[in-house]
């Protein structure tokens, strides 16, 4: 057996003999700390020149330990098409893998089961008593990736009919600005046609959301506030 397999170089450990060799250098196939199997010539591990699959050079941000949302980040799973993986534990119990641009982002906050929750949550409401326009408007902010650029979305939506009453986009990470001029817009619609209509506004209990700056916008309008309870936020907490 080749006296090399087992070594360690760097972050790289030598795990075979490809049979290839360059400039009668024999290739080692490599694994990485990170995961990632690497292929190089002996001249490279012994002189330095090579000492990852190049994870070092990414300077891997450590989130384990660290909560975003529902999920738990448990371990390091690797890095696959230049996305840095991580093994993640949802607070239902399901595991799944996220990368750190979606945790970081806040695009990705559970397995998946908090879309379900809140798709059963607004059904139920729509057959509990609404039974027409603008009685109910809920709102909330989601982040995402476009032709490789960050986008934070809030939308507006009436739950009669789902119909969008106001929105605003910005790829700016934190932009509250979208938060206001979504809320500029629903309220203009309102108060256009239906400002003598009592209208319950749901949202989560966000830092925009639950401030006196937002909510001292609403006074005017006849709108009942209701806000989730913290930490579910598919339920209401009705706040006259």
């Amino acid at each position: 057996m080749n006296r090399e397999i087992g070594r360690r170089y760097g972050h790289l450990t030598v795990v075979e003999d490809t049979g290839r060799r360059y400039h009668g250098s024999i290739i080692f196939k490599c694994v990485c700390d990170c995961g990632n199997f690497k292929d190089v010539s002996s001249n490279k591990l012994h002189s330095g020149h090579v000492i990852s699959c190049g994870c070092v050079n990414h300077r891997i941000r450590d989130l384990n330990g660290q909560r975003f949302g529902r999920l738990t980040v448990v371990s390091f799973k690797g890095r696959i098409n230049h996305k840095t993986l991580w093994n993640c534990v949802c607070d239902c119990g399901n595991a799944c893998v996220a990368s750190t641009a979606s945790l970081t982002t806040g695009s990705t906050t559970s397995c998946g089961c908090r879309n379900k929750e809140n798709q059963a949550s607004m059904d139920g409401i729509r057959t509990g008593f609404v039974d027409g326009t603008y009685q109910v408007v809920v709102s909330d902010m989601t982040a995402f990736w476009a032709a490789g650029r960050y986008w934070e979305l809030t939308l507006y939506t009436d739950l009669w009919n789902d119909e969008i009453v106001g929105w605003s986009l910005s790829s700016r990470k934190g932009d509250v600005s979208t938060y206001f001029e979504g809320l500029a817009e629903f309220l203009a619609n309102k108060k256009e046609k239906y400002m003598g209509l009592e209208t319950i506004f749901h949202t989560d209990q966000g830092s925009v959301y639950s401030s006196k700056a937002y909510n001292d916008i609403l006074q005017p309008y006849g709108i009942t506030r209701s806000m989730s309870r913290p930490g579910t936020p598919t339920t209401g907490r009705w706040r006259p």
